[in-house]
């Protein structure tokens, strides 16, 4: 079981990708309105981390061997380390405004670990391209033009971009 906190930019991707590689993907949010589109991306199960604590994801799930932080609350992050099986791995692929407030205990306890990575090797990027073609993943995308870039800054520095935003030229290029 892998969990996602932050069905966005990187975590809808990441659904996708743990999917075609057999993760059964517990997906974890604030509200209940990216829940379709979590389970569209692969999600088994929805968390809806506004009602209800993250550390729910072993008692509605065999608990999750990985969770894979993409979201930017730094509130939403810590819980998540008790959320993991023995052994498990905490990954953050994001960073917070502020700190991740983590508790000892559960990381001692069971043996877990915490990871962080903002990006990989070339290669990792180009193994990851290669598969996501191989398994028509694509990412969800809201153009601008570039004339409008000051725009859609604005739009991901207020967290209105849902997904991924791309800037184009009039001709349509990228």
């Amino acid at each position: 079981m892998l969990a996602v906190q932050g069905i966005g930019g990187l975590g809808h991707l990441a659904a996708q990708l743990a999917r075609h590689i057999d993760f059964r993907i517990v997906a974890i949010g604030r509200g209940r309105e990216k829940e379709k589109l979590a389970k569209d991306f692969g999600a088994h199960f929805w968390i809806d981390a506004a009602a209800e604590d993250a550390r729910a994801v072993p008692r509605r799930t065999s608990g999750a061997r990985g969770n894979l932080a993409a979201g930017t609350s730094d509130a939403a992050m810590g819980p998540l380390v008790s959320a993991l099986t023995a052994r498990g791995s905490f990954i953050s692929v994001s960073v917070p405004q502020d700190q991740i407030q983590l508790n000892a205990f559960p990381l001692v306890s069971g043996r877990r670990s915490v990871y962080g990575r903002l990006t990989g090797a070339p290669t990792d990027g180009e193994d990851a391209l290669a598969f996501r073609v191989l398994e028509n993943i694509r990412p969800m995308s809201e153009t601008f033009l570039l004339e409008k870039a000051a725009r859609a800054y604005a739009c991901m520095t207020q967290d209105e971009a849902p997904f991924r935003l791309v800037l184009v030229t009039k001709n349509g290029g990228s």
